[in-house]
């Protein structure tokens, strides 16, 4: 992982971008991808001053996932393809110098609609759409460094 901060004129920005080899998928959501893999992850943020010696630091971040997941593939029939990047969305206040406290809210786009499996009659109407309902999570951080 390597990490940048940048707190000059004309554009300071905090930026992170990583590699890790892991096997979960969809954040662990999705279970076990078929093998360990590497995936890149990162981010950017852009300080901005704000009131009473804090910063505004609107950001964005990527999560690349598994291509497949053990457990999903073998209750789809009909597949997207590949799992999605996770993406994320979040503004975090904190103060500008020798930070102790931060607040944030962000949204992640995870997964939502995956692929169809099959549900046989009289049980269900045949294809059916499988949706993780993860596409929309709502995350709050509140932290104190002492």
């Amino acid at each position: 992982m390597a990490t940048k901060t940048w707190l000059h004129a004309p554009l300071p920005f905090i930026a992170n971008f990583g590699f890790k080899v892991t096997n979960a998928s969809i954040l662990g959501i999705g279970g076990q991808s078929t093998r360990f893999q590497g995936r890149l992850f990162g981010g950017l943020g852009i300080p901005i001053p704000f009131l009473f010696h804090t910063a505004i630091i609107p950001a964005a971040g990527f999560l690349q996932q598994p291509p497949h997941s053990v457990n999903l593939n073998e209750v789809l029939v009909v597949h997207e393809g590949r799992l999605p990047t996770t993406l994320d969305y979040a503004v975090r206040i904190t103060q500008r110098e020798n930070p102790h406290f931060s607040f944030g809210v962000g949204i992640g786009q995870v997964a939502g609609m995956i692929g169809e499996t099959y549900v046989p009659p009289p049980y269900g109407p045949g294809p059916v759409p499988v949706d993780l309902q993860a596409r929309h999570v709502l995350g709050i951080n509140l932290g104190f460094r002492y």
